[in-house]
């Protein structure tokens, strides 16, 4: 007799228990259904399409709807390569059967905009504007690289 036998402890290693299931993912199948039923000439990669739906569901909410269409054999996926060790999916209505343009121009378009040159350009350009933005809202800086302010540190 062990130390628990007095306690109904469930350990939640059951061999007929079912895996919890997020109602969620049901809701964003039905709405990813539908965008592939209205978008059947298009093809999206799946950061794209976590964006897109940002606005009703979490992104890993979109990721894991997206991944059971796909098992499910209710819209195609196929993976791509934006970077040496880069993967890259892009997933499209099963009836779209000539796809492989439009995707090679997306991963062109996300390789060029992925590009470190550019992102670090984009990050210096929006640091410009933060700075440029700070006289406007009454803050003026005066020293860079300061590790205090109103004598804290």
């Amino acid at each position: 007799m062990n130390d628990y036998s007095d306690y109904d402890f469930d350990d939640g290693e059951k061999e007929d228990a079912i895996p919890w299931h997020d109602p969620k993912i049901n809701e964003a199948k039905i709405a990813l259904d539908k965008f592939f039923g209205e978008h059947d000439r298009e093809v999206f990669y799946e950061r794209q399409l976590q964006v897109i739906f940002e606005s009703e569901f979490f992104h890993w909410i979109t990721a894991k709807a997206l991944h059971e269409l796909r098992d499910e054999a209710r819209i195609a996926s196929d993976m791509g390569e934006l970077f040496e060790k880069t993967p890259i999916r892009f997933y499209r209505a099963t009836t779209y059967r000539f796809w492989k343009r439009q995707a090679t121009q997306i991963l062109s378009i996300v390789r060029t905009f992925s590009a470190s040159e550019f992102t670090k350009a984009l990050g210096r350009h929006g640091e410009l504007m933060f700075d440029a933005a700070l006289p406007t809202q009454g803050f003026m800086p005066k020293a860079k690289k300061v590790t205090a302010y109103g004598g804290k540190q």
